[in-house]
């Protein structure tokens, strides 16, 4: 997969390993601690995203389902910062 950065540019190609749909309260450990944002556990990163998606007017409860995507990096395109 592309991934692409604000401006649409293509910065890096990632290949999927693993997705879940769970929900919002079911969110593991395992994945906070593997998107590296910070959160140390399940409960930061409920904490930290129900933040972020209220500021963007999202409704989040316990059951809302949301997609965890594993992936590895392939390729890193340019100088990216």
């Amino acid at each position: 997969m592309a991934v692409l950065n604000s401006e649409g540019r293509h910065i890096a190609t990632i290949q999927a390993t693993k997705v879940e749909v769970v929900r919002f309260a079911d969110v593991p450990d395992e994945f906070a601690l593997a998107e590296g944002e910070g959160d140390l556990s399940g409960d930061d990163y409920r904490v930290s995203h129900l933040r972020y998606w209220s500021r963007q007017g999202l409704e989040i409860t316990d059951d809302t389902r949301i997609v965890l995507l594993y992936f590895e990096l392939i390729q890193r395109i340019g100088d990216v910062r």
